[in-house]
């Protein structure tokens, strides 16, 4: 029973450790993506910043990288 409850416990952690990397990984590509309302040198500053994302898979598992250049 006490393996039973540890491994049930890990397994909730687990998942909401999931949920809180997803949440800041998607605050963080709209944050990225947003415009931002800024003067000229700003405006001249973003075009040479550059965002790229890749989705990957592999035979044990998958996810995404991006790549921002600024």
């Amino acid at each position: 029973q006490d393996l039973f409850d540890e491994t049930e416990r890990n397994a909730l952690i687990a998942d909401m450790s999931f949920g809180v990397a997803l949440t800041f990984g998607v605050t963080g590509l709209v944050l990225l993506l947003t415009d931002s309302s800024g003067g000229e040198e700003e405006k001249a500053a973003e075009e040479k910043k550059a965002f790229n994302f890749a989705p990957y898979a592999g035979p044990n598992g998958g996810g995404a990288v991006g790549t921002f250049r600024f």
